[in-house]
């Protein structure tokens, strides 16, 4: 579970859905000083290969737009699509975050990802939406923080609380 908020008070965000299925949420947080962007998950549709497991990035306009990115963890529903957004969408310049074992075991599920896409893929590796150096690269990205730490980017404050769903 995350916790977000802007400055020092509660927000009530602007919630747009750019996803096919539960991920990711684009959440938008207008303020008459700040107007940021947060980018809660970035997953990918389990049951489809390629381009067609995406999802719907149209609300995005500009990658430049997002100012943080939250993964939640590391389920593809929540996860998979990142190294394609970070590595294929130009002009993406986000700050990225998750939690240490979130980060450790997503390296590890993304990288099987590509090898169980491109064995059940009928166009094999050419459908593939990124490869293990995107994901290196990727997961460089990621800011780690721990369970209950606070941290500010982009005028937004978030922590990560556990939740009981993987780890």
């Amino acid at each position: 579970m995350v916790y977000a908020y802007y400055s020092s008070s509660p927000l009530t965000p602007v919630l747009l859905p750019i996803s096919r299925s539960s991920s990711p949420l684009l959440f938008s947080f207008p303020n008459h000083h700040l107007h940021a962007h947060l980018q809660l998950d970035c997953g990918v549709l389990p049951s489809q290969t390629g381009t067609s497991s995406l999802p719907y990035f149209g609300e995005i306009k500009n990658p430049a737009d997002i100012d943080v990115v939250i993964i939640t963890h590391f389920h593809l529903d929540h996860c998979a699509a990142l190294p394609h957004f970070t590595e294929h969408k130009p002009g993406f310049r986000a700050k990225i975050f998750a939690t240490t074992p979130t980060k450790e075991v997503m390296k590890i599920i993304l990288k099987d990802y590509i090898r169980v896409s491109n064995v059940s893929s009928a166009a094999g590796p050419a459908d593939a939406l990124y490869d293990e150096a995107d994901v290196i690269r990727c997961c460089d990205r990621i800011q780690t923080m721990g369970f209950g730490e606070t941290v500010t980017a982009a005028g937004i404050r978030f922590r990560f609380l556990p939740a009981g769903h993987v780890l």
